[in-house]
């Protein structure tokens, strides 16, 4: 059985392509340093690739076992069974910090960024592949990596401010309002102190997240 999944977006082919590559490093870092189950890469390509003759970006990977979790249905039993795995996926997480705030990519050996699954020597933390702040960082690349949760959230909040001013964000109605409540939390920002994990370095850790949706999670009759 195969099963395609396309983005239906207005955004660039680099911005499509960085964020693919991403997805793809990031199944590839789960897959070779954890336990957490997660599919087999088998070949990825970026629209742009010169060899990829299908047109668009894909990833071919490993389908794996289960089914949607449907939670309402689940029973208590059930429910107990998957808050358990969950938090041990959590603490598996929490063996594989990073110094740094930003979204894994993979570089080949000359240094120069790659999408070949094959060729991938080593990985790295790059910017946030996000859609939506991709070209918010000067010369039109993506935001991060940072080093503190602080520098990241002034960094969101300040290319959200931006991207109102210029219509991007908001309508001709809302738009002050929109604006203001981002205003305010960078001068909520300048006056809390964050509470953060901290290494042996003193400085701060982080750790692979997912957006949390129940149809990414998958369980087993």
């Amino acid at each position: 059985m195969w099963l395609e999944r396309l983005s239906i977006t207005s955004r660039s082919t680099e911005v499509r392509d960085y964020v693919l590559q991403s997805e793809a490093t990031t199944m590839q870092f789960l897959e070779r340093h954890t336990r957490i189950p997660s599919p087999r890469i088998f070949d990825r390509a970026c629209e742009s690739d010169p060899g990829n003759t299908i047109g668009v970006g894909y990833i071919l990977m490993e389908k794996m076992p289960g089914a949607p979790l449907e939670w309402q249905s689940a029973t208590a039993i059930q429910k107990e069974k998957i808050v358990r795995q969950l938090a041990e996926i959590m603490l598996e997480i929490e063996r594989h910090p990073f110094d740094q705030l930003g979204s894994l990519i993979a570089t080949a050996t000359s240094g120069e960024t790659t999408s070949d699954a094959t060729v991938v020597s080593q990985m790295q933390l790059g910017g946030l592949a996000q859609h939506s702040t991709f070209r918010s960082r000067e010369g039109g690349r993506p935001l991060g990596p940072f080093h503190s949760s602080q520098d990241a959230f002034r960094a969101l909040v300040e290319a959200h401010l931006r991207m109102i001013v210029a219509g991007e964000i908001g309508t001709a109605e809302n738009a002050l309002g929109v604006f203001l409540a981002h205003r305010f939390r960078l001068d909520v920002l300048d006056r809390v102190s964050e509470q953060t994990a901290t290494d042996s370095n003193g400085g701060e850790r982080f750790f692979l997240k997912h957006e949390n949706k129940l149809k990414a999670v998958l369980s087993s009759k």
